[in-house]
């Protein structure tokens, strides 16, 4: 599909997927000097958009992706998984490392929702007894 038309389906402004394209986190096929959008294309918007949610930078999202990519060459050139593993080793504790570092900043927005959530629930109470 046309950029347009991705634009529309994804909700991602086109100078936002130029911009991807651009930093190489998203690249579309060229034909006829146009972008071209796959289903594919899709499901990685939406594992961008999804780790934005999680505040990944797009940086760290490059990471990922790109080792995600490394791995799937890598494994269609018919390396086995330690091949590989052992081959982007450095690759994998960096990632370990930003992957723990994120897991413990999503425990902490998990406990300020739940500070939150608990005094929201006592206004309220307070609020439903003045009714009262």
């Amino acid at each position: 599909m046309l950029i347009s038309d991705f634009a529309e389906k994804t909700g991602l402004s086109i100078d936002t997927l130029r911009y991807y394209d651009k930093i190489d986190l998203l690249v579309p096929e060229r034909r006829d000097g146009n972008r071209w959008y796959t289903e594919q294309d899709l499901k990685k918007a939406e594992e961008i958009d999804y780790l934005k949610s999680l505040h990944f930078t797009l940086d760290e999202i490059q990471v990922i992706l790109l080792l995600d990519r490394k791995l799937d060459e890598r494994m269609e050139e018919g390396l086995s998984k330690t091949e590989v593993i052992k081959e982007e080793e450095k690759t994998f504790q960096n990632m370990k490392s930003m992957l723990e570092e994120k897991y413990q900043e999503v425990i902490a927005e998990e406990e300020k929702i739940k500070q939150a959530k608990k005094l929201l629930s006592e206004l309220k109470e307070k609020l439903n007894r003045l009714d009262q």
